[in-house]
């Protein structure tokens, strides 16, 4: 949330200074989220974030009137939710119901996610809440972008709500909101973005649109570099932008295997020039440990991670089990591995290592080539970190909100067999 939190203080959303809020206190911070709509945008980044935050047991959300209203709107976009409409007061005039909704969906049989910009005391938001059981809804969960201190939980806990936030202000001060890095992310950096997005894409025109487009919702995306036919100092220069404006995580999956000193070369001397743009390299292990240390040591110089292959996703690959475990026992002695490419997490292996799994689609098959598909509740069961997809989403007709679903799909995965 840093890159968030940093892009609200220089658009003036976040403001410091001495401010009198509604609740009659007093605060140095002040948050106008009614100026989102100012910014598409980070207004659009904002709502996504909250989007896959939302119970998929939820039918439809209901923003808090009014300073909520567009926020809730463009959430029940990205979600693909209905949103219902909850008034401050009945009118004496038309349609004087409080909750508009349609009228063949009965309260009884729904649950509702109340949306809220920011809540300080949670006044507001609880009075919206006892109008719309007084109307028969079940409120499962509140969804805010920021709460003003934790403590306001505690007044949810009470009325068995969940209550769920991007951030608190009280994580903030004028000190605290700091340059982002421009050192290289690290993939503990984007474990809560557990999607990653195979841009196997063909010319550079194409890579930049698709990473620009899904940016909002995929953190980390996986590039094979040499597919892409005018890949270009330009084109490593426009990916640092995205990656800085975006928070982003690169991977390059040419697969090293070859002798060390030429894994080294290749990493350092490649038309490609990956030691300018990729934040990880995925290796295999067949030159054996030596030559594998060799190019860790190269990835650690350049402050790149090593991704290991552990086992591969194609049917009727020559990878046996007896290779598998010597990956595994090769691990150890790589400072750069930040994680291991596999079908599942084997036993005992160290959390300091992710797992990270091709071939993740919502529908099992496997196609003309080989490939093989699994979902990803079967994959997270196994004990997987990341989730790789590609045509599943790059050949949708509309890969954001695909996208969108993945992560849905992934995250509820992840707090069910977690």
């Amino acid at each position: 949330m840093q890159d968030i939190i940093l892009e609200l203080k220089e658009k003036q959303i976040l403001k410091t200074g001495t401010f009198v809020l509604k609740s009659g206190q007093q605060s140095n911070l002040y948050l106008n989220l009614r100026e989102l709509s100012f910014h598409p945008r980070l207004f659009k980044r904002i709502a996504t974030q909250m989007a896959m935050s939302l119970s998929t047991s939820t039918h439809a959300i209901i923003g808090v009137p009014w300073g909520a209203l567009p926020l809730a709107s463009l959430i029940s976009q990205c979600a693909n939710r209905p949103m219902w409409l909850l008034r401050k007061e009945e009118k004496a005039y038309g349609d004087s119901s409080l909750l508009l909704k349609p009228s063949e969906i009965s309260s009884a049989t729904t649950n509702v996610t109340v949306i809220e910009d920011v809540i300080t005391t949670g006044a507001s938001t609880l009075k919206a809440i006892t109008d719309l059981r007084a109307e028969g809804i079940y409120v499962e969960e509140v969804l805010a972008v920021c709460i003003r201190n934790r403590d306001v939980k505690a007044r949810f806990a009470e009325e068995n709500i969940s209550l769920k936030y991007l951030f608190t202000l009280d994580d903030i001060s004028q000190n605290s909101v700091k340059e982002i890095p421009s050192h290289k992310l690290k993939l503990h950096d984007v474990t809560k973005s557990p999607l990653i997005f195979s841009a196997d894409v063909e010319d550079s025109a194409q890579l930049l649109h698709i990473i620009e487009s899904l940016a909002e919702v995929v953190k980390i995306f996986k590039i094979h570099a040499d597919v892409v036919h005018d890949f270009n100092d330009l084109t490593i220069a426009k990916l640092n932008q995205l990656k800085r404006r975006y928070q982003l995580y690169l991977i390059e999956d040419r697969k090293f295997a070859d002798i060390g000193s030429i894994m080294v070369r290749q990493l350092e001397q490649s038309r490609y020039k990956y030691t300018k743009w990729a934040d990880a390299i995925i290796c295999h292990g067949i030159a054996g440990r030596e030559s594998v240390e060799a190019l860790d040591r190269a990835c650690g110089y350049h402050e790149i991670e090593l991704l290991v292959l552990g086992e591969m996703s194609s049917s009727h690959n020559l990878i046996d089990k007896a290779y598998t475990k010597k990956i595994i026992e090769m691990l150890p002695a790589l400072e750069s591995c930040a994680g291991v490419v596999m079908q599942q997490r084997p036993v005992g292996l160290s959390r300091q290592y992710q797992i990270c799994t091709p071939g993740v689609k919502i529908e099992q098959g496997q196609d003309q080539a080989g490939q093989r598909y699994r979902t990803p509740e079967d994959v997270i069961r196994q004990g997987t970190d990341f989730c790789i997809v590609g045509r599943g989403i790059r050949q949708a007709d509309r890969p954001y909100e695909t996208a969108c679903v993945y992560m849905r799909q992934i995250q509820e995965a992840k707090r069910q067999f977690r």
